[in-house]
């Protein structure tokens, strides 16, 4: 069985499909295309230790910026989605929640455009950030990153992981209940899941039995990397919930 065969048939057993071939294409090559340019931007750039550093390092780089793009369209989908008509209230609010996530994963990346803008940190919050920036996410407050970071993962694990080996391994739907269905991920969001699981242990597997040091200005951007893709699986989830939307008001019509 083919790739695309396999991803309809995922979401066929889900009843998910986001639309269309063109969209099952898109969420499967988004991520290896993704992963393709940064680690070939990485190799052309590896002889050249300072634009390295500006490009994959710094916090005005590709693997940053990247970050701040996708979260910032996928609030773009997430406001779509929630100003759709006919869409029921707590769907509305459910879409809500990730405009508000997405743009404050925007504003945490960019420290609320300090890295862009370039402005001082006030020294009373310099003082409690472990970075002397403007963000939340450096105060010594684990939660604050790490509580819907986690939740994000869980999910990609869930509906990007573990549902689609259960469906293609035994044929089954899931059979959810019909409220979780209109919000349960598209199995066919497994390429952008198994990507980041790859860089976590490959990440987890430095980190373990290496000193990172020695890996220089190579071990921040494999980190800020695994970030792209969380965020990458938020963006496509948005995307191809607008584009099921689409699907479904065309087949009513």
């Amino acid at each position: 069985m083919g790739i695309g065969a396999l991803q309809r048939r995922l979401d066929e057993a889900t009843s998910l499909a986001p639309g269309s071939d063109f969209s099952l294409r898109v969420l499967w090559v988004a991520p290896v295309v993704c992963l393709g340019v940064l680690l070939t931007l990485g190799l052309v750039l590896q002889p050249f230790p300072e634009l390295f550093r500006l490009v994959m390092h710094s916090e005005g780089g590709v693997v940053e910026n990247l970050v701040v793009i996708l979260a910032l369209t996928g609030a773009v989908m997430a406001l779509r989605l929630v100003g759709a008509s006919g869409q029921p209230a707590l769907l509305r609010l459910w879409y809500g929640l990730f405009f508000l996530m997405l743009v404050f994963l925007a504003g945490e990346e960019t420290s609320w455009g300090q890295h862009w803008f370039g402005w001082a940190t006030p020294e009373s919050f310099a003082a409690l950030n472990e970075q002397g920036e403007t963000n939340l996410h450096n105060l010594p407050i684990d939660w604050i990153e790490d509580a819907p970071k986690t939740l994000v993962i869980v999910t990609m694990m869930l509906a990007g992981g573990l549902a689609p080996l259960f469906i293609a391994f035994t044929g089954s739907g899931l059979h959810l209940p019909m409220w979780l269905m209109a919000i349960w991920p598209s199995a066919a969001l497994w390429p952008t899941t198994a990507v980041y699981v790859g860089l976590r242990i490959v990440e987890r597997g430095i980190a373990a039995t290496m000193d990172v040091s020695s890996w220089g200005l190579h071990f921040r951007p494999l980190r800020e990397g695994i970030e792209v893709f969380i965020a990458l699986f938020l963006f496509l989830y948005l995307w191809s919930q607008w584009r099921r939307l689409r699907a479904a008001r065309a087949a009513a019509a």
